[in-house]
């Protein structure tokens, strides 16, 4: 039996350890709300989340613009949105041929078990304050193999002017930063630095020394520290999963530009 339905989840009714932090509610941030469209056929199952604001301008649109393009870019890189008011029917659509090609796949293989497609995604606020809004797009899907496969893209926005923040937007020194980050990664992984990483099970490279660490654009702020997130496959085998590297701010004031 196939069915959609959609749910909505206001983030502000939502505990700090769900990653909606109290903070929400303060007068100079957007509050964040979630429509979650859901659909299932059988054991293929798909499900997307839609974000809403509760203010509507150029900036908190450009927002929603830029999330959507991430969420939707690596399934179909060329989908467009003129306004935000496409964002939740084109979603929808999505859904439904994703289901559909589950379906088909099981009228031509009725018996594999490869045919139940997964989709699930979900959004992530880990920080909202001070016109700074961080999101985290989770994913995992299945479409066929030996296994499925799984991310995390995060992307941290100025609520008063709609753009993306960098690095360099909130350090000042930017190697330095890298520098500590390379010190806690063979700390949080126990590695040793006189063994090449490439023996350790870490491949870092990407246009770099082999094995020389790099440190990734890929970053969520929290409300107590950053998070830097490298993908299955990106530094390391599928098995070893997302690495994340952590550090608190307590342990970098010298190098903030801004008081998180």
């Amino acid at each position: 039996m196939k069915r959609i339905f959609l749910l909505l989840i206001v983030a502000s009714t939502l505990p700090s350890c769900q990653y909606f932090n109290s903070s929400q509610e303060l007068q100079k941030n957007l509050q964040v709300s979630l429509v979650q469209i859901q659909d299932s056929s059988g054991c293929i199952n798909a499900k997307m989340n839609v974000l809403y604001f509760d203010k509507q301008n150029p900036a908190a649109e450009k927002i929603r613009l830029a999330v959507a393009k991430t969420q939707i870019g690596n399934y179909v890189s060329d989908m467009q949105f003129d306004d935000v008011e496409q964002i939740q029917p084109k979603f929808e659509a999505f859904i439904k041929k994703f289901i559909a090609d589950g379906e088909q796949c099981q009228k031509e293989l009725p018996d594999a078990a490869s045919c139940c497609y997964q989709l699930l995604e979900e959004l992530k606020v880990s920080y909202n304050n001070m016109n700074i809004l961080s999101i985290t797009d989770a994913q995992w899907e299945y479409t066929g193999g030996a296994h499925g496969n799984f991310w995390e893209i995060h992307t941290v926005f100025d609520t008063e002017t709609g753009k993306t923040l960098m690095l360099q937007d909130f350090f000042n020194d930017v190697n330095a930063l890298a520098n500590l980050a390379e010190d806690i990664f063979y700390q949080q992984y126990e590695l040793d630095k006189n063994i090449p990483l490439g023996e350790q099970g870490f491949y870092f490279g990407e246009g770099l020394a082999e094995g020389e660490f790099y440190l990734t654009k890929n970053f969520a702020l929290h409300d107590t520290h950053i998070e830097f997130t490298y993908n299955p496959y990106e530094v390391s085998s599928y098995a070893t999963g997302i690495v994340s590297i952590s550090i608190k701010y307590e342990q970098i004031r010298d190098l903030l530009k801004v008081n998180l």
